[in-house]
């Protein structure tokens, strides 16, 4: 009777998360997550695409009201992927972490909003780079096949 074969004898290496707390003056709290995330990856991709589309005076205009700009679709993707905890509330009733309550909660903010749109992107760019450190050191790190254990950074 044949058995299950193996294709490989490496172990997988399950790489940590990166978890990060921002605060603003008003009192808002977020708490962002980077980890593994396919999904982020590619919307993050594409957000940064928008970022980097050669604009003139034109672009400003909307064609729509389902037109945004890039560094709104970069908001809505943190709000969306890395946002996993917040103290946001209406009335009493916890407002969910999304891309569409990050930006509601930036349109919010009546001041200090440049100081705290530059804390979350160099924070969220700085998670990024940390997380891409910790797999690239993951990766390198021999896993002792007698073990079964885990690597966790």
């Amino acid at each position: 009777m044949m058995g299950f074969s193996l294709q490989s004898l490496k172990k997988p290496v399950r790489i940590g998360e990166v978890t990060r707390t921002i605060k603003h003056d008003s009192g808002l709290e977020l708490t962002l997550v980077v980890k593994h995330d396919p999904a982020f990856n590619s919307a993050f991709a594409k957000a940064q695409q928008l970022l980097t589309t050669k604009t003139t005076k034109d672009s400003f205009k909307r064609e729509n009201q389902s037109d945004i700009t890039g560094y709104e679709a970069l908001i809505m993707v943190i709000g969306e992927y890395l946002v996993s905890d917040w103290n946001v509330d209406v009335n009493g009733e916890a407002v969910e972490p999304s891309g569409d309550n990050l930006l509601l909660v930036c349109e919010n903010i009546s001041s200090g909003l440049e100081k705290f749109l530059t804390q979350l992107f160099e924070t969220v760019t700085s998670m990024i780079k940390e997380f891409s450190d910790t797999t690239e050191d993951a990766k390198k790190k021999p896993v002792a096949p007698h073990t079964g254990a885990w690597i966790e950074t």
